[in-house]
């Protein structure tokens, strides 16, 4: 947490990219809906959001992964 933001950046194993994991999107997707900003690359991304959604990324961040993993996004 630096100020009033909490920075993330977050890697996955490529194996995760094959079952249909894209890192980049779920970040832009979640830090976007908490009023920040964030994206990248399938295996590599990175965010930031105000530091007082911390809760609410941790399960937002795990709903959206398994949404893709599941293959249930909504794009």
């Amino acid at each position: 947490e630096e100020g009033q933001w909490i920075k993330i950046s977050a890697r996955v194993d490529p194996q995760m990219v094959n079952r249909g994991l894209d890192l980049g999107r779920v970040l832009e997707k979640v830090c976007s809906s908490l009023g920040g900003a964030g994206g990248g690359h399938d295996v590599a991304a990175g965010g930031r959001v105000p530091a007082g959604v911390r809760g609410e990324l941790i399960r937002s961040l795990d709903q959206e992964v398994g949404l893709q993993l599941s293959g249930e996004e909504d794009a």
